[in-house]
């Protein structure tokens, strides 16, 4: 069985297995004014219970509309990405002819400039 103790300060305080109530100890008993055996301890313990059956649905349905608005949006994520390399695709087909453009204007500049001298 285990105690406890209140203090002269009115702290509660367990006192250790030690504690003999048959033969407490001297200083044990003057440190404390009252000392209180504990027989039961009494947990609070949680019940769970089901929805009602219209509460399901309601979670059902948010939780649907939340998977459907995921989807929306990494759809439109993806629509956007796809758009932006294809883009970035086309950007880098472009240098890439203006450059050969420029690289051809100057051979022909040159062939020009060849023939003419």
């Amino acid at each position: 069985m285990e105690y406890i103790g209140k203090t002269k300060q009115g702290e509660l305080e367990f006192l250790g297995e030690d504690f003999d109530p048959a033969n407490p100890n001297i200083d044990t008993v003057t440190h404390y004014d009252e000392i209180y055996p504990i027989n039961k301890v009494y947990v609070p313990q949680v019940k769970l219970t089901t929805k009602t059956k219209p509460d399901r649905e309601q979670v059902k349905q948010d939780l649907e509309r939340e998977q459907e608005a995921a989807q929306e949006k990494q759809g439109a994520k993806s629509v956007e990405n796809k758009t932006k390399r294809s883009e970035a695709k086309q950007k880098g087909v472009d240098e890439v002819t203006q450059e050969s453009d420029a690289n051809t204007g100057k051979k022909k500049a040159k062939d020009s400039k060849e023939v003419v001298s």
